[in-house]
């Protein structure tokens, strides 16, 4: 049975930031970029810091940077828990991007 869409589900202590029927998300695994679409095989993986990318309509629609996590995946759903987690602006150039996650480690430090 091939699935157009999957539930995913992003989530922080404070609150749910995102969850909708998707096509894709890519998260950063603790082993490597994944891919995750419609009835991806089951996984439970950590997280390392990077960045989540929501696909919907064939683009991206939202971008998130987390530092650590785990994702939760089955066919039908991805469940995202992340501790701590910046939500990108699609306007964002590359140094403001950098300069994001500078200031992101100097909090993990501090």
């Amino acid at each position: 049975m091939q699935l157009d869409n999957f539930d995913f589900s992003l989530v922080s202590p404070d609150s749910l930031l995102f969850s909708s029927k998707i096509e894709m998300v890519t998260v950063p695994g603790s082993e490597g970029y994944m891919g995750v679409l419609p009835g991806h095989a089951p996984v439970l993986s950590s997280l390392r810091p990077g960045l989540i990318e929501i696909y919907k309509d064939g683009l991206v629609s939202n971008r998130y940077f987390l530092n650590d996590g785990f994702v939760s995946i089955e066919p039908s759903r991805c469940i995202v828990l992340v501790e701590k987690v910046v939500v990108l602006d699609k306007t964002l150039s590359e140094s403001d991007l950098e300069k994001k996650i500078s200031e992101i480690k100097k909090s993990l430090i501090n």
